[in-house]
C-alpha cells in the first residue's frame, strides 16, 4: 500500500527575506523622491525666492515690485494743541499707478529717537496717479507726551500700469474752499466742492483729508474723513493759531470698490 507523505502546514506570514526585500525597495523609492524634489526645486523660482522687504508688495498678474515707485514723503506736521495728531503728504515718484498704500507713522523726540512710551500708527493711502500728491492724517498714541516730529515709512504698496486705469477719473480736486464763521468757542467749518475732469465716470472717493498750514507752508493741523460719498466735504475745526487760509487744502482719496484688480475699460466700481 502506497502512503502519501505528510507536508508541514503552509506559512501565512512573510519570511525574513521578504521583509528585507521590502525595506530595500522602500529605500530606493525614497531616494528617487528626494532626487526629483531636488531637481524640481532647482527649476522652481519660488523654492529659492526670498520674502519681500516690508516696503514692497508681492507681485501679481497686474502688479510688480518697483522700488523706484515708492512715494516720496514731501511734508509732515503735528498739531501743537493735540499731541500725536499728525498729517503728511506723499507724492508719486514714477510713471506708474501706486495703490494699496500703507504707511507706518512713528513719534520722535527732539533728538530724533523714538518717543518713549509711544506706539506707531498705521494709516492707509489712496490710489496715487503719476504726477499727483495726496495726504494722510491720523494720531500716534503718545500717552500724554509731546512728540517733536514724526517719521513716516511706506510699509506696503502695489505698482500697476496706467493702462489699467483708463476708465478712472484721475484728476480729482477739492476747490472753492469756504471758511465758516466761528461759533462762541471759536470753532469754525471748512467746506469744499469736489471737481472731476469727467462728469460721466464714477468716483470712488473713500475719504477726504484736510490740511491747515501757516504762511510758510508748514502743516499745523490735519483731519481725515473716511467712508464718505459726499462731493461737498465739511470739516469742523477748532481755533488754530497762525493758520493761513490761503494754504488750506482738502485732498480726495480714491480706492477701488471691487475686489477685482483694475483693468483697461473698467471703472473704479468694477463696471
Amino acid at each position: 500500500m502506497t502512503t502519501t507523505p505528510s507536508h508541514p502546514p503552509a506559512r501565512t506570514g512573510l519570511r525574513p527575506g521578504h521583509w528585507l526585500l521590502i525595506a530595500l525597495v522602500g529605500l530606493l523609492l525614497a531616494g528617487a523622491v528626494f532626487v526629483i524634489a531636488r531637481r524640481d526645486s532647482a527649476h522652481d523660482p519660488q523654492a529659492t525666492s526670498s520674502t519681500p522687504t516690508p516696503t514692497t508688495a508681492p507681485a501679481t498678474d497686474s502688479a510688480a515690485i518697483r522700488p523706484d515707485c515708492v512715494p516720496q514723503i514731501t511734508a509732515t506736521g503735528l498739531t501743537p494743541r493735540l499731541p500725536g495728531t499728525y498729517g503728511f503728504t506723499y507724492t508719486a515718484a514714477c510713471d506708474q499707478v501706486v495703490r494699496e498704500l500703507g504707511f507706518q507713522v512713528t513719534a520722535l523726540d527732539a533728538k530724533g529717537a523714538v518717543l518713549a512710551g509711544s506706539s506707531p500708527d498705521v494709516v492707509s493711502g489712496g490710489v496715487l496717479f503719476p504726477g499727483h500728491t495726496l495726504a494722510a492724517a491720523g494720531e500716534v498714541p503718545v500717552h500724554g507726551k509731546t512728540p517733536a516730529k514724526i517719521r513716516v515709512e511706506v510699509v506696503h504698496y502695489l505698482v500697476e500700469s496706467p493702462d489699467a486705469y483708463t476708465a478712472w477719473a484721475r484728476d480729482l480736486q477739492v476747490v472753492d474752499l469756504v471758511r465758516g464763521k466761528p461759533d462762541e468757542l471759536g470753532t469754525f467749518t471748512i467746506t469744499g466742492s469736489l471737481h472731476a475732469e469727467s462728469e460721466t465716470l464714477p468716483l470712488c472717493v473713500a475719504g477726504y483729508v484736510l490740511l491747515l498750514r501757516d504762511k510758510a507752508g508748514e502743516i499745523l493741523y490735519a483731519q481725515q474723513q473716511l467712508a464718505t460719498i459726499t462731493r461737498t466735504p465739511t470739516f469742523d475745526v477748532a481755533p488754530t493759531d497762525d493758520m493761513d487760509f490761503a494754504h488750506t487744502q482738502i485732498f480726495a482719496l480714491q480706492t477701488p470698490r471691487t475686489e477685482q484688480p483694475p483693468r483697461a475699460g473698467v471703472t473704479c466700481d468694477g463696471r
